[in-house]
Parts: structure tokens; C-alpha cells; sequence
């Protein structure tokens, strides 16, 4: 029996798949009209392989000029690809957007419908997340994964925020409020998961204590009552894990307390009681 490529729906890039998948295997699709970006895509595609010199692709670069330089788009991880997919995660509109990366708006367009078909579903938050920003994490993130960057501060925060962060410019004021807003909540919601999923150990209980006295430091800046309490809350629940305390700055400590150590170094103001192992 004949094997076939199973091509995924959730996949924003499922129309380019099914293109390469057909023409693998020397079919056609459907002559819907809903198959007429495929077909297309499998006449481009069985051309452009058998263009062999410079005269061959000159003329198909000519025939097909907007899905030409939307392919080419999406065969460089080094040209402006990852903004253009991010703006598409946007609302902003696809004049805009060629302008901005210095594309026609038919390039745009046809890069959207071919390569990267995400605009039906930008309202589903869900499929976003789960199909465009899930595949970063499974195949393994680096300290360069500028593709995961874009598309997530795109879709979270909005072009705006978005294009002032990667132009190296000055921010405006809403534009690093939104960042800063964001960058507090996304400390609160890593506590929460630490507080309830992550095992504390000798090998790791220092570092997480570390971080969580910086994030009751940040919280302050959101307000000394709700920020340091609710920093609290998250702190306590973590280090109970290691029985361990946090106290607020400026409360003395109990000498009664086991193994009291120093202040943490660049922390001021903040004390904490190392933890006590536990026997098995």
C-alpha cells in the first residue's frame, strides 16, 4: 500500500507542506477553489527545481514574482522572516508591514496564504500559543532563539511594543510600561509553578532562594502593600518546601531559628534562614 505524508491542520505553514507533499509524490489536489494556492504552489515548485541556470530562474522569479520572493523569504532563517511572521501574529496591516521589512504588499500577502496562513485564527489564544510558540520550546531553545522572541512579545504585547524593543531606539513610556508590566507577572507566574512544581534541594536551593529575594525586590515597584505581600505569599510557599523562612525587611529575626545566615549579598535589607536537611 502507497505511503502518503499525513500533513498537520494546525500547522501555519500546512498549505507550503502540502505543496512538497504532493509534489513528492506527483499528485494534484482538488480543483476547488480552497486548493488553488496549492496547485499553484506545485506548478512554482516542480519549476523551480528543474531551474538549473540563471536564464531558468530569472523567467520563473518573472512569472511568479510575489510567490518567488515570498519563497525565498522563507528559505533564509537569516533575512527578515522572523519580523514578517511576527508582525503577522499582529494587527497591524499588510502595507504597514511591507513597509516596515521592505517587501510590496503583495509579497505580504502571499506569504501569509502560502507560507505562514495564521491570520483566520490570530482570535484563537489558544491555537497561537500551542501551534506557533509551543514547536520553540519542544525542539530544544537557545540563548538565540530570536524566532520565539519575536513571535511571542509580538502576539502578547502588540506591534508596537514589538518594533520599539528591536529597533534599538527609545521606548515610550507605554511601550516600557508594558515590558515592565510584563516582565512582573511573568516573575509571579514562574514563582507559582516553582512554589507548586519545582522539588527544592541542596543543589539547588540556593539558587531558587536567590531568585525569588530579587523578585521581592522587583515587586516593590508595583507598590509597597499588594507587590511585597503578594510576593510573599509565592516566596513562603516555595520555601516551605526546604523549611525555610522569609521575613520582611526590617523584622528581626528569631534567634530560636535554626542555622541563621547572613543577609544575601546585593539583596539589601532582605534576611532568610537556610534550610534544615531533612533525614529520609
Amino acid at each position: 500500500m502507497e505511503e502518503r505524508t499525513v500533513i498537520s491542520r494546525n500547522s501555519p505553514s500546512r498549505v507550503w507542506e502540502l505543496v512538497c507533499a504532493l509534489k513528492a509524490e506527483n499528485r494534484m489536489p482538488s480543483r476547488r477553489p480552497e486548493y488553488a494556492a496549492v496547485r499553484e504552489g506545485i506548478y512554482f515548485l516542480r519549476r523551480y527545481d528543474s531551474s538549473v541556470t540563471t536564464k531558468e530562474r530569472t523567467t520563473l522569479e518573472n512569472d511568479y514574482p510575489d510567490l518567488y520572493m515570498a519563497h525565498e523569504l522563507y528559505g533564509d532563517l537569516s533575512s527578515e522572516r522572523w519580523i514578517l511572521e511576527a508582525g503577522l501574529l499582529t494587527d497591524i496591516s499588510l502595507a504597514d508591514l511591507a513597509s516596515y521589512i521592505g517587501q510590496t504588499e503583495s509579497v505580504v500577502r502571499k506569504y501569509g496564504a502560502v507560507f505562514y496562513d495564521i491570520k483566520p485564527r490570530l482570535g484563537a489564544r489558544g491555537y497561537v500559543l500551542n501551534h506557533v510558540c509551543m514547536p520553540a520550546v519542544r525542539r530544544g531553545m537557545h540563548g538565540r532563539d530570536y524566532d520565539f522572541l519575536y513571535k511571542t512579545m509580538a502576539y502578547c504585547l502588540g506591534w508596537k511594543v514589538f518594533t520599539e524593543f528591536i529597533d534599538g531606539k527609545g521606548m515610550s513610556d507605554d511601550s516600557r510600561g508594558a515590558l515592565e508590566h510584563s516582565f512582573r507577572d511573568r516573575l509571579l507566574k514562574l514563582g507559582w509553578l516553582a512554589a507548586n512544581r519545582l522539588e527544592v534541594n541542596n543543589f539547588n536551593g540556593v539558587e531558587v532562594i536567590e531568585q525569588c529575594l530579587k523578585l521581592q525586590e522587583l515587586e516593590k515597584l508595583r507598590g509597597p502593600a499588594v507587590g511585597q505581600s503578594e510576593a510573599y505569599v509565592v516566596l513562603q510557599t516555595l520555601l516551605t518546601n526546604c523549611r525555610a523562612t522569609i521575613l520582611p525587611a526590617g523584622k528581626d529575626l528569631c534567634l530560636d531559628e535554626p542555622r541563621v545566615s547572613e543577609v544575601l549579598s546585593g539583596v539589601e535589607g532582605s534576611r532568610y534562614v537556610e534550610p534544615v536537611e531533612v533525614a529520609p
